[in-house]
């Protein structure tokens, strides 16, 4: 059995298996062999081939919480090994210099609206 797509005005509306396109009920022009490639339903078919559709709101403010928590689990550690010295007495003038960037970077991080995705300007690591 083969893999096909079954394509409506550039979207995929479905993905069936069959021996050939001509079982099944659509014109030859809407099915596409897909073989072993993840198409699912919900893709754009064009001259180019296939693509995710684009993501829905919803899910570019979930990708944009995950990034921010990522990024800022990251600065949180770095910061905390070089309070760690600076408490000690054990810090050199460029760790504190990268301690006050770190920590700047960190109020950029917390003060993104994530709200604003996919539109976040996120700012570089120091």
């Amino acid at each position: 059995m083969n893999r096909f797509a079954i394509i409506e005005k550039g979207i995929v509306i479905n993905v069936v298996s069959a021996n050939s396109p001509t079982d099944l009920n659509y014109p030859a022009s809407d099915v596409i062999d897909i073989g072993n490639m993840s198409i699912e339903c919900g893709y754009v078919f064009s001259d180019d081939g296939f693509s995710a559709p684009p993501k829905t709101k919803d899910e570019e403010i979930a990708a944009a919480y995950q990034l921010k928590m990522r990024l800022t689990s990251t600065a949180r550690e770095i910061i905390s090994t070089l309070q760690a010295d600076l408490l000690l007495g054990e810090i050199s003038d460029d760790d504190k210099a990268r301690l006050i960037e770190w920590r700047a970077y960190l109020r950029l991080l917390e003060a993104i609206n994530i709200q604003d995705a996919p539109g976040i300007n996120w700012p570089n690591q120091p």
